[in-house]
């Protein structure tokens, strides 16, 4: 029980910046596509749903975080940890969205379980060389923010917010 409450705590960062892109949507409206439309071998790079807005804010979103748990907790983590996880968290998001587009998947459809995942792989990979982590922290990792993710997803197509409960 222990390792999946510091995997949620330390990883909270990266969480946080995978929540909030849909967040800034949906209070600021669409923001201007990462890929500006533009199209390669006559599919979208990654989709008018991937916004600089969605980038730019989830990343500082997941920064702010990390300095308030460092500051609070007194975390002994470079300073590079906090722009690394969010960032990569986010990045994580755009080569599963870049995948997608491959496979001809739609923006929105689930692609189980890897829109579950997408994140939390990115933010373990982008930390991985300053933050090695012991197995069993990397698999609570996954194992409760993929639950989580579900839930959120859950709840939020309840209310309307989600077109999909996964």
């Amino acid at each position: 029980m222990r390792d999946l409450v510091l995997a949620f705590y330390l990883f909270l960062p990266a969480g946080i910046a995978n929540a909030v892109p849909p967040i800034l949507t949906r209070f600021l409206g669409p923001g201007r596509p990462i890929d500006g439309g533009r199209q390669w071998r006559g599919r979208p790079i990654f989709g008018a749903h991937k916004t600089w807005q969605g980038l730019i804010g989830g990343t500082a979103a997941g920064c702010i975080t990390f300095f308030v748990q460092r500051t609070v907790d007194h975390l002994d983590l470079p300073l590079l940890i906090g722009v690394l996880m969010p960032l990569g968290a986010l990045c994580g998001d755009l080569v599963k969205s870049f995948l997608k587009r491959r496979m001809a998947i739609e923006p929105g459809r689930s692609w189980f379980p890897l829109d579950q995942l997408d994140y939390v792989l990115g933010a373990l990979v982008a930390t991985a060389p300053l933050m090695p982590l012991p197995w069993r922290i990397v698999a609570s990792t996954v194992i409760v923010y993929f639950t989580l993710h579900l839930l959120v997803s859950a709840i939020g197509f309840a209310l309307g917010v989600k077109e999909s409960a996964l």
